[in-house]
């Protein structure tokens, strides 16, 4: 995937290891060899996530830059 957004709550949270990086779930993407992960370090409310980014991907499908 060229795009991968995890809109749940501090999904850019992981074990820091010497050596390695942080490893969270995003590590698990980034060998899979996708470069654009959208993550939060904050805690999210669902209305908040909702309204978010369908707002997001409507403008990535529509042409604007991604991150």
């Amino acid at each position: 995937s060229n795009l991968v957004v995890l809109s749940a709550c501090e999904t850019n949270i992981g074990e820091n290891i010497i050596g390695e990086s942080i490893l969270g779930i995003a590590r698990a993407f980034q060998l899979a060899a996708c470069h654009n992960i959208v993550l939060t370090n904050w805690l999210i409310d669902d209305t908040s996530s909702s309204q978010i980014i369908p707002s997001f991907l409507s403008g990535i499908q529509s042409g604007q830059s991604q991150p």
